[in-house]
């Protein structure tokens, strides 16, 4: 055939056992009845592209150009050796990396999160609520001043921020509960870490309506043994707090200033 070769609309091309194996509509839309095969490593496409299709001998498809579709659907892997430019993406399923994810915009996700391993991120800024289950939270910085623990209240009233400790045992509390403690530690002159001072924040008395607390400051002293030189106290009485400064008789207690007492001051010689 040296020039087109036409036929009618809808008509068809086939053999003397199947011939409607090619059916070609108005449109142009050609339909074959049966498989197409190609030889191995042949090719398939245009006039101005003639190899935009390679089909390999072990079934791998080759494109020499961009594919464009309003949907694929891979039941198996999908290895991507180049940058894979993805305007949204929903991951039903889990997500398997075995290197770095980078991402130059804004991650949101509208579920959960779950890390086994180590998160580095340079900076966080959390817009609701943050709550963590794990036993110990460590900030580290190797810069001087820090880390610092901030909180910072910007409402424009007469209360402000508020660090709270507190002890919830899912039982009724009892005397001696501790509620929280601060401890300062340090190293030594042998770069063993030690307890300088510890703050405490324990229950004197749980009976309901008559709670009361206790705290206590505790000193290192020279032997590196905790003793406390300060205690305050619930007392025996309501609104009657009871404070005790120092430590046995050698203690030295050092006010600078006037010192004045609304009650009877006994000295113990």
């Amino acid at each position: 055939i040296a020039d087109d070769f036409m036929i009618k609309d809808g008509g068809t091309i086939g053999v003397a056992s199947t011939n409607d194996a090619i059916t070609i509509a108005s449109t142009g839309i050609v339909t074959f009845k049966d498989d197409i095969l190609i030889k191995d490593g042949g090719t398939i496409g245009s006039a101005s592209d003639v190899d935009a299709m390679t089909i390999a001998s072990n079934g791998q498809i080759t494109l020499t150009q961009t594919l464009i579709g309003t949907a694929l659907d891979i039941s198996g892997d999908i290895d991507v050796d180049g940058t894979a430019n993805l305007d949204i993406v929903d991951i039903d399923g889990a997500v398997d990396m075995a290197t770095t994810l980078a991402v130059a915009g804004n991650v949101d996700f509208n579920g959960d999160l779950d890390v086994d391993g180590t998160t580095n991120l340079d900076v966080t800024n959390i817009v609701g609520d943050l709550t963590v289950t794990g036993d110990t939270v460590t900030f580290t910085s190797a810069n001087a001043n820090d880390p610092a623990l901030k909180l910072l209240n910007t409402t424009n009233d007469t209360d402000g921020a508020e660090l709270q400790i507190r002890k919830d045992k899912g039982a009724a509390g009892a005397d001696g509960d501790i509620v929280g403690l601060i401890s300062f530690i340090g190293d030594d002159a042998t770069q063993q870490q030690h307890i300088f001072s510890k703050h405490t924040t324990s229950i004197a008395t749980a009976a309901d309506g008559a709670e009361g607390g206790k705290h206590t400051i505790e000193i290192a002293t020279h032997d590196g043994e905790l003793q406390t030189g300060l205690l305050l106290q619930d007392g025996n009485a309501e609104d009657e707090i009871d404070v005790t400064i120092g430590n046995g008789a050698a203690s030295v207690t050092t006010i600078a200033g006037t010192l004045t007492s609304t009650g009877v001051v006994t000295a113990n010689a």
